[in-house]
């Protein structure tokens, strides 16, 4: 047998072949070229078998890795405040906005608007079974909006959450706390204990005393996101979605 090794001869035929017969003495790099060209038929075959499952498990993981610092950079700081015009109420019938039914209703002060916009889920004017959970926005245009979902779904929307209890404007440093969160949080998925302590951190660097922690999330294992709530002077954690 001369030159290459044959495809159609078992490998395990062709070693035995190669080496000396009732020896011990075995066959080095460079001393048959049919030995040679045969441990390189073998080797690359075992390289290139290996490639593609390995090539496999780093896609899952970049696209999990993007996943999470996407989903949180998105989310990094929720703020919340007030309405500067308070005449106008808007009820949706999705939090995805561009698409959902809008009605417009007269603001009712003795309700709540989730209050008064929950009434449009039972008798048909959005649907007759009844509300989901709903949350109160504040949109670009100023005005108080009710969509379903929660403090986070206002921010999909690219709203801020209503607060929850209007009151005087405050002259203090809020800006500067949630540029200072929104570098923190940002491209991070912290549990809740390590959100805290890292809003309490910043409380105590930019030296705001009056201002609390409220742990709201529904996992310890989920992603923390601080909602500023400007007027009650808090930073309300809730678990991303």
């Amino acid at each position: 047998m001369t030159g290459a090794p044959n495809d159609a001869v078992e490998p395990g035929d062709l070693l035995r072949r190669l080496r000396p017969h009732m020896g011990d003495e075995y066959l080095s790099p460079g001393d048959d070229p049919r030995a040679d060209a045969l441990l390189n038929l073998i080797m690359s075959r075992a390289i290139d078998g290996r490639r593609p499952a390995r090539h496999a498990r780093r896609v899952v993981v970049l696209v999990a890795a993007i996943t999470v610092v996407g989903a949180s950079a998105a989310a990094a700081v929720i703020m919340s405040r007030s309405a500067g015009n308070p005449t106008e109420l808007s009820c949706y019938s999705s939090s995805e906005v561009k698409t959902a039914v809008q009605v417009a209703i007269l603001p009712d002060n003795q309700r709540t608007p989730v209050e008064q916009c929950a009434e449009l889920w039972s008798d048909g004017r959005i649907a007759s079974d009844g509300a989901p959970h709903l949350v109160a926005c504040v949109t670009d245009a100023d005005i108080v909006a009710v969509i379903p979902g929660d403090n986070s779904s206002c921010a999909a929307a690219g709203w801020v959450v209503m607060a929850s209890s209007p009151s005087e404007p405050i002259a203090d440093r809020t800006s500067e706390l949630t540029g200072v969160l929104s570098d923190r949080f940002v491209d991070q998925c912290m549990d809740p204990a390590t959100a805290t302590k890292a809003v309490e951190d910043v409380l105590h660097q930019l030296d705001l005393s009056p201002w609390t922690v409220d742990d709201n999330t529904t996992s310890p294992d989920s992603c923390a996101v601080p909602v500023v709530h400007v007027d009650t002077r808090s930073v309300e954690l809730i678990s991303l979605p």
